[in-house]
């Protein structure tokens, strides 16, 4: 009778193991797919539909462009080639908005505008692995910004890993014109901060 019980409780521990990895592999393709034509609509609806790309980026005001900009609006697209990352960001970054988006931080700068224009994404969750590879790009890789009021290319000159509570990376130096990046550690105890200036 043991045997009969032991026997139940190990298949029902391998259809459950074996449930959850489907789903969460699933659940990611189909993340990946939705991904890719969210991607492709706002290139072809809100951004190429106004020619924003082909205008100078100097003659459009970030301000103005974004005035009426909520939460969960979408302000543009982010490209890391290195990385294989093409994902849109949206307005905010609490959970609601960064669960499957990379998010904007509010009261940063926005694209291609002096000050710090920062992002935050996941690295691990059940939906999005947008910034997984964060931790490991290398200095001088390139970052494309497909946005409202233009496309701006951003070169990373560091990268440090922080204090969750360290805001001090999100500060505004409305000199220059930089963007930040952050991400969970692989044990989620502390942060990945990237850093790179507009070229």
């Amino acid at each position: 009778m043991k045997n009969k019980y032991r026997k139940i409780i190990g298949i029902t521990l391998i259809v459950v193991g074996c449930s959850t990895v489907v789903i969460r592999v699933g659940g990611k393709i189909l993340f990946e797919r939705e991904s890719k034509k969210e991607v492709y609509e706002f290139l072809e609806n809100d951004i190429a539909k106004n020619n924003v790309l082909e205008v100078s980026n100097e003659n459009i005001s970030a301000r103005e462009v974004y005035k009426d900009t909520y939460k969960g609006d979408k302000i543009g697209v982010i490209e890391i080639p290195s990385l294989g990352i093409e994902h849109i960001i949206v307005e905010g970054t609490e959970q609601e908005q960064i669960k499957k988006n990379v998010g904007h931080f509010k009261n940063t700068s926005m694209p291609g505008d002096y000050g710090n224009f920062s992002l935050a994404g996941h690295r691990n969750n059940l939906y999005n692995e947008v910034f997984k590879g964060l931790a490991d790009v290398e200095i001088g890789a390139e970052i494309i910004i497909k946005a409202l009021n233009g496309e701006f290319r951003y070169k990373i000159y560091k990268k440090e890993v922080i204090e969750p509570e360290n805001f001090d990376v999100l500060n505004q130096d409305l000199s220059r014109k930089e963007m930040t990046m952050i991400t969970c550690t692989k044990d989620s105890k502390k942060r990945v901060c990237v850093k790179a200036r507009l070229i």
